[in-house]
């Protein structure tokens, strides 16, 4: 049902079962709240979070974008990433790297490439310091997994982790509500625009391209390396949008 209000980023069925019990079902009848402290009683949720679920609906309602809280960036150099994985989201064979508007991919052809693949990413960190790395997962998913992978290898995951990072979707998340109530890079990337090359490709395609690249020894899909690309240089142009659609970014 397009009106339910589970297609509302964060309403799961507990919390819809719970504003059901007050007669509150269709997303219209979110974006009409009134009372927030009578509901807040009913429903044990803060008036904080009712305003921000009222938010989210009004959003789909009204087709609007609404910023919650300023959008806070570090001042310093960023350099944007993303990683491609096995299917067990373990072993990594490609990552993408924007820095300054200069695009490299580390790629390692077979798993034997790994290591040495990781140890060039490093090198290159070493000559970029004071700035900050930023992925785009919700999870800090590519920062967690190339860790992972440097203690595995026994590289130098110290230095890594000591690199300030953050994870971009947690942020936009927490300062901006979108119509499309989606935070996926894919989701969030097209409604702001961003020309996708692959747009019908998504992460489990691309672990599977790479798993027959290696079982039946064949070229790779060149497709992998625009799509891993466009998920680093979405990042900025995500950034870039949000500021020039006038809403408040501030470095500190």
């Amino acid at each position: 049902d397009p009106n339910s209000i589970m297609n509302i980023h964060g309403i799961g069925p507990k919390i819809a079962s719970k504003f059901k019990k007050i007669k509150i079902e269709t997303i219209k009848d979110l974006a009409k709240i009134q009372n927030l402290k009578k509901i807040s009683q009913k429903t044990s949720f803060s008036e904080e979070q009712i305003q921000k679920i009222k938010l989210k609906a009004r959003s789909v309602v009204e087709n609007k974008t609404f910023q919650i809280s300023e959008l806070i960036l570090p001042s310093n150099n960023l350099i944007f990433f993303d990683i491609e994985t096995d299917l067990k989201r373990e072993k990594v064979w490609l990552v993408g790297i924007l820095d300054n508007g200069n695009f490299t991919q580390y790629f390692a052809k077979n798993w034997k490439q790994e290591k040495l693949m990781l140890e060039k990413l490093l090198s290159f960190l070493q000559t970029v310091p004071d700035s900050t790395l930023v992925s785009f997962s919700g999870t800090g998913f590519d920062r967690n997994v190339i860790n992972r992978a440097l203690e595995r290898l026994n590289l130098d995951s110290e230095f890594f982790m000591a690199i300030p990072h953050i994870d971009l979707c947690q942020l936009i998340r927490q300062s901006i509500i979108f119509p499309n109530q989606s935070y996926a890079l894919k989701n969030l990337g097209t409604y702001l625009r961003y020309p996708f090359k692959h747009a019908d490709m998504n992460g489990l395609e691309v672990a599977l391209e790479y798993l027959n690249h290696l079982k039946r020894k064949r070229k790779l899909d060149e497709r992998v390396f625009d799509y891993n690309a466009d998920d680093v240089n979405a990042l900025p142009y995500i950034i870039k949008k949000i500021e020039s659609d006038g809403y408040i970014i501030k470095r500190r």
